[in-house]
């Protein structure tokens, strides 16, 4: 959506005098969509590299035709923050190798004096035009950029916190009549106030092993579950049932 704009321009400025930029420009909007359908087949990767790779060598070229007082250096500054949302972590390694490469493209077009002037036939009020523009782009896509990076990592810190509150409660849950556990009910002493008094109640229940050597473990569990449920019941809001064996 930036690069149609440029590629209009570039086909209608001067009467078409600066189609060799329309051809650069053409060029990465037709690798983009390629690289879109790359990302549709599951070519993931590959479309990463291949959609960074393709505007360093177009936004080198426009530079070297528009000279780099035209601003599309700047793009290029701002394939580090790309990167990091384009790339998984453990493909990091190909955002740093395409940075490294901008950044050495950058500081040669600086220190070259032949880049100092453009090589089209365009006038000084449109070189600074275009410095203007791709100022407006860089700050818009940083500011596009900042803000999935802050989507995502919110998303995932609000999933990390839910996942983390779940591992907790099952960590304190009895899995099968669903009352605290014996780590559960070892917090709740701990927090237990000592300013005033409370009660501690063990129960077991009578010849329970005869449940289980005649009608099996399941209708055991099932008569640990009933009792739980009852005992929870009645206990309510003025204490806690646990399961401590």
């Amino acid at each position: 959506s930036t690069a149609l704009p440029f590629e209009v321009f570039f086909l209608v400025a001067d009467g078409g005098s600066l189609w060799p930029a329309a051809l650069v420009e053409g060029a990465v909007i037709a690798v983009w969509l390629g690289c879109f359908a790359l990302n549709v087949a599951g070519w993931v990767r590959t479309a990463a590299i291949v959609e960074l790779a393709a505007p360093l060598i177009a936004f080198t070229a426009l530079t070297w035709l528009l000279s780099y007082r035209a601003g599309f250096l700047l793009l290029l500054l701002m394939t580090s923050a790309v990167s990091f949302v384009t790339f998984a972590p453990r493909r990091l390694p190909w955002g740093m190798v395409l940075t490294t490469a901008s950044a050495i493209v950058v500081a040669l077009s600086f220190i070259d004096s032949r880049v100092a002037e453009p090589r089209l036939d365009v006038s000084t009020g449109m070189v600074s035009g275009l410095l203007v523009a791709n100022v407006v782009v860089v700050t818009l896509v940083m500011s596009v950029t900042s803000g999935l990076n802050h989507h995502y990592f919110t998303r995932e810190r609000m999933r990390a916190e839910g996942q983390l509150e779940v591992a907790q409660e099952q960590a304190r849950t009895d899995p099968l009549t669903r009352l605290a556990n014996r780590r559960g009910m070892v917090e709740a002493l701990s927090a237990a106030p000592v300013d005033r008094p409370y009660a501690i109640a063990l129960i077991d229940l009578d010849r329970f092993k005869e449940v289980n050597d005649t009608l099996g473990h399941a209708h055991g569990d099932a008569v640990l579950a009933e009792i739980a449920g009852i005992l929870n019941d009645v206990i309510g809001e003025m204490g806690i049932v646990s399961r401590w064996g």
